[in-house]
């Protein structure tokens, strides 16, 4: 494809691409993260008593938020 006339008075730069934000993960994924970091599972039970893992910041049975945290077995039932 030929150069349109003019085209070599454009001007061009760089262009980088980047995300430097870094996210912090809140009070209830990072208790999550740090027991995982110790070989524990944690979950946060809900208002019908089940344990929602991974868990979540407020559960959708009741809608409210929980934060009763309980240790998960070694195994699943």
């Amino acid at each position: 494809m030929a150069d349109s006339p003019g085209s070599q008075d454009l001007l061009r730069a760089p262009l980088t691409i980047g995300f430097d934000f870094q996210r912090t993960t809140g009070p209830v994924i990072g208790a999550f993260f740090t027991a995982l970091r110790e070989q524990r599972v944690l979950g946060i039970r809900d208002g019908d008593g089940r344990v929602v893992c991974p868990p979540v910041e407020s559960t959708r049975s009741r809608a409210s938020r929980s934060r009763r945290w309980s240790r998960s077995e070694p195994r699943a039932r």
